[in-house]
């Protein structure tokens, strides 16, 4: 069975890359506590589940813009084994300068072993045109779930469209405000000069617990702290380095809103809304940003809103969308992408738990930063993709854990 390669898919395809640092590669890092299963074994057990995830055995045919079903998928080539002695961080920063496939599907898969008795890890990198975030995480559910969800339960698609009624004029026009936004001059992040095709990966988390409070006391939800405690993170940057972020009223951010639905759950693509949204630029803490914060992402919370972002999505033909993007790539118009997640079900392998999960997030040519922010149990974690032209950028994962607390 072929699939239909959405606007958006063609948006990722073509979109240009000087490195493989900042080609559009997403992935999920999964810590394991117990004993490597060994190459062979993983294999086969991914192989046993493969076919629950069509979007790891298609490729695109860009003469028909389709994803169809290749013969067969050769697992030696796309799950590979690494040992890690010089230690696990070691081990996943030189995979992450490794490329993908250039033929056949666009994701790779590597057991990292070797570097403790007690746990083993298993890192996945997919192409963004392949995966949003949502799918790939539908496709760790399906391979390392005692019990894989149903396509209703799974974290790929956006639950509010159950039930939602249809948008009106109002709202699709609010809508198609929402995605031109993220194309808006912002003149925030204009240094030319300070652009490099190299980027650098920090992680940092926080306890979801602690983030729910702060989001209960001000009427605010997780993703409405995350942004805040951003935007602070960002001020402090730039006020430290000699930034314009700092000086303005608002931060702008580029924030992916998932579109999926239930039936579309196991499908290749990406069913990403790209939208921009002005967290407020002023406040000494998080806190005192999350009112404005939870006013600026309002639209986002609403179902018909996003029903009109995906109808938005459906109409306009691929061309259009890739014009948009680049336009949004200017200097004059490049802002941060933040996007959060949320892994509803835990992994394990054999009965062996998944302890500890990390995003892995990509920054395409001229952008400053990217933030994939990830909740599992009870954590948060945030992937910061920056790039390290801009002195001090690569600890702002630091300033983002320290504006919430921790």
């Amino acid at each position: 069975m072929s699939f239909h390669a959405a606007g958006m898919d063609r948006v990722f395809w073509e979109v240009s890359a000087s490195s493989v640092m900042t080609r559009p590669y997403i992935g999920l890092f999964v810590r394991f506590a117990g004993r490597s299963p060994g190459v062979d074994r993983f294999r086969r057990h991914v192989t046993e589940r493969l076919a629950g995830v069509p979007a790891l055995a298609v490729e695109l045919d860009v003469q028909s813009w389709r994803w169809k079903p290749v013969g067969s998928v050769d697992l030696v080539e796309h799950v590979r084994s690494r040992t890690a002695p010089g230690g696990l961080d070691a081990a996943v920063q030189d995979l992450l300068r490794e490329s993908l496939p250039e033929s056949g599907p666009l994701w790779r898969m590597w057991l990292v072993a070797d570097y403790a008795a007690d746990e083993f890890a298993v890192l996945l990198r997919v192409h963004h045109a392949l995966m949003d975030a949502g799918a790939m995480l539908r496709a760790m559910e399906v391979l390392f779930t005692e019990r894989t969800p149903t396509a209703a339960e799974s974290s790929a698609t956006y639950h509010g469209f159950a039930g939602a009624r249809p948008p009106g004029a109002r709202e699709r026009v609010e809508a198609a405000m929402m995605a031109a936004s993220v194309a808006r001059a912002s003149k925030a992040w204009v240094r030319p000069a300070q652009r490099s095709s190299e980027r650098s990966f920090q992680w940092a988390a926080v306890p979801r617990d602690r983030v729910r409070e702060l989001a209960r006391r001000h009427g605010a939800s997780t993703n409405d702290v995350f942004l805040a405690g951003l935007a602070l993170a960002l001020s402090q940057w730039s006020a430290a380095h000699g930034g314009s972020v700092h000086d303005s009223d608002s931060v702008p951010f580029v924030v992916p809103a998932g579109v999926r639905a239930t039936e579309e759950a196991d499908e290749p693509g990406n069913r990403t809304a790209f939208t921009g949204v002005a967290v407020p630029g002023r406040g000494d803490t998080a806190a005192h940003r999350l009112p404005g914060t939870t006013l600026a992402t309002k639209l986002l919370k609403s179902a018909p809103h996003r029903l009109a972002l995906r109808h938005n999505l459906d109409w306009i033909p691929g061309g259009i969308l890739r014009l948009g993007q680049s336009i949004a790539s200017q200097p004059e118009r490049v802002t941060p992408v933040a996007s959060h997640v949320v892994l509803r079900h835990e992994l394990s392998f054999d009965g062996v738990p998944a302890t500890y999960v990390q995003p892995v997030m990509f920054c395409l040519d001229r952008f400053p930063l990217a933030v994939l922010c990830l909740t599992y149990r009870g954590t948060m974690t945030a992937c910061f993709t920056t790039d390290p032209a801009l002195p001090g950028l690569e600890h702002v994962h630091q300033r983002w854990q320290q504006a919430l607390g921790v």
